[in-house]
């Protein structure tokens, strides 16, 4: 792969987690705005420390990431492992492909099958992916300016909406506080695909890879803490037994010069899906190469694709929405791919090099 720069790695990490966080950034519980906010805040800073393994693995051991590292002792565990990651990124890809189409034949195209839109963002998605990884971080920049545009136009657009008063209502009862923003904890870590995704990345970041990783987290906590503000201030109480409440902000927009903002949120939201699914493809593909080493690495990113894309229209075609595959991993699989893997190789690598 490439050399990436810092910039591009905060861009990639972004969409890969901004996409849930356009979606929707509370749980299925539909907790108030102050949980929401509360919550993230202490997630980030969870992963703050969470992310301090690979950061070292990565200044250690410059050029290879954790499977690498863990292949050179053992291949057998760097093949499991591999398998887990791909397990992982093969779930997430199914999870993204069945909010993708629901969300875009429930709001916009009705008339269109599950199946032609996961096919279709399956296909691009992979032809992206083989394009190499330089080329999605570029298109990432570049994306980062669309999404930037979009959301400053949208927040002008809703301030005529914006009531204070808002603020007042969403305040969590004192009694379920602690537990609600545990839930919400847990399940902002179970989101963050990026944890597992930096042990690939990081290796391939020119320089300032620790200011890059840690700048990225400074600002997924003010985009979602801005993000739930606004969502909270014009949308108060109602916003609780929201689905898709940013999505929902932007209908509330007003503007002489763009009549639909729905349509805007659709665009930006359809970029950071497809750059995300082009991400955990090449990931995906690079997990299946580690296993089966013949294999041409193409060809290994379109068995993924293949595989991810057969299960969620299956799953799909058979209505089997409330599927586990359609849901978000559990923080548990957050931690273990992200902190304890890179923790156990980062420290049995250290052993060695000590002992010899």
């Amino acid at each position: 792969m490439k050399k990436i720069t810092a910039p591009q790695l905060i861009f990639l990490l972004f969409f890969t987690r901004g996409f849930l966080s356009i979606t929707y950034e509370a749980s299925q519980f539909r907790p108030d705005g102050t949980t929401v906010m509360l919550s993230a805040a202490i997630s980030v800073a969870i992963q703050f420390l969470l992310v301090l393994p690979v950061l070292a693995a990565a200044k250690k051991f410059p050029h290879r990431d954790i499977i690498q590292l863990s292949f050179e002792r053992s291949a057998v565990a760097g093949k499991f492992i591999s398998l887990l990651f791909l397990c992982y990124f093969a779930f997430e890809t199914v999870h993204v492909l069945g909010n993708f189409s629901y969300f875009l034949k429930n709001h916009f195209f009705e008339a269109y099958h599950e199946a032609f839109l996961m096919a279709a963002l399956a296909v691009t998605a992979f032809y992206a992916a083989t394009l190499g990884f330089s080329a999605v971080a570029r298109a990432s920049s570049v994306s980062a300016v669309i999404f930037i545009t979009a959301l400053v136009v949208i927040v002008f657009a809703v301030t005529g909406e914006f009531d204070v008063y808002n603020l007042h209502m969403p305040i969590a009862d004192e009694k379920e506080l602690f537990g609600s923003v545990l839930r919400e904890v847990g399940d902002s870590l179970g989101r963050s695909v990026e944890l597992a995704a930096l042990i690939f990345l990081l290796p391939h970041v020119e320089n300032r890879r620790t200011a890059g990783l840690f700048s990225y987290l400074g600002i997924k906590l003010l985009f979602v803490e801005f993000s739930t503000l606004m969502i909270t201030a014009v949308l108060g109480d109602y916003a609780k037994g929201l689905t898709l409440p940013l999505y929902t902000l932007s209908t509330y927009a007003r503007s002489s010069v763009i009549e639909r903002f729905d349509s805007v949120y659709m665009l930006v939201w359809t970029i950071a899906v497809f750059l995300k699914v082009a991400l955990l493809l090449m990931l995906g593909g690079q997990c299946l190469k580690n296993i089966f080493p013949k294999l041409n690495e193409n060809i290994s990113k379109g068995l993924v694709t293949a595989a991810a894309a057969a299960t969620a229209i299956s799953l799909a075609a058979l209505d089997r929405w409330d599927s586990l595959l359609f849901r978000s991993p559990s923080a548990p699989a957050s931690l273990i791919l992200g902190f304890l893997i890179p923790l156990a190789v980062l420290l049995f690598c250290r052993r060695k090099t000590e002992r010899s």
